[in-house]
């Protein structure tokens, strides 16, 4: 993008005179496996401009993220006012948590009994990464006969939303998804959210 020239615009150029850059929610953009298009941009910004990074978490990927683009970077943290919040804020009585232990090669067994049992009920299934999400979509099909299985992610930008408005409609199926999902959703009549892979940052 940097480097075509198109309709008289050099964009490359263009940026030279930047002073402000602005990245929010710059962890869902990690997540979203944006990472090495950030690293891109970024070196083709001036140096000496200010930014602001935004984000809800401080996982690693951020830190590196403020290592790589950031000058003298000064943390500002509202992480007392969240607590102060979050006191005042009450686990919805009808949320029930459970989890399950077993090895790690019959895990996935495990998961796919459970979808079985659960067939008539609808489900989102949380893994870690967009090729897991791709991969263990289709091994799904192949298992579990007469339920809609659906598949979202970071990376289907044109497919997304229209996955996501069918699934909203259906009274019954099994999205499975990266956390892409998991933050401004508001999904009706779901009965299970499953997290299939470990969070990468427990903050």
């Amino acid at each position: 993008m940097f480097r075509r020239k198109s309709e008289g615009l050099d964009l490359a150029k263009a940026v030279k005179s930047l002073d402000i850059l602005v990245l929010d929610e710059a962890d869902r953009l990690l997540d979203m496996g944006f990472e090495a298009s950030l690293n891109t941009i970024l070196d083709f910004l001036p140096k000496q401009r200010r930014t602001g990074l935004f984000s809800a978490t401080q996982t690693q990927e951020v830190e590196n993220l403020v290592r790589a683009g950031l000058r003298n970077p000064v943390r500002i943290s509202v992480k007392e006012k969240g607590m102060a919040a979050s006191n005042t804020q009450k686990t919805p009585t009808r949320l029930q948590n459970y989890y399950m232990i077993c090895k790690a090669d019959e895990k996935f067994n495990q998961l796919v009994h459970f979808l079985r049992q659960h067939k008539p009920e609808k489900h989102l299934v949380f893994f870690s990464t967009c090729a897991c999400v791709e991969y263990y979509g289709k091994a799904l099909e192949s298992l579990i006969k007469n339920v809609k299985i659906m598949c979202i992610h970071g990376k289907m930008k044109h497919k997304r939303n229209r996955i996501f408005t069918e699934f909203r409609k259906l009274p019954s199926g099994i999205l499975v998804c990266t956390d892409v999902m998991a933050r401004g959703i508001d999904i009706p009549e779901v009965n299970w959210v499953l997290q299939y892979d470990p969070p990468s940052s427990a903050r």
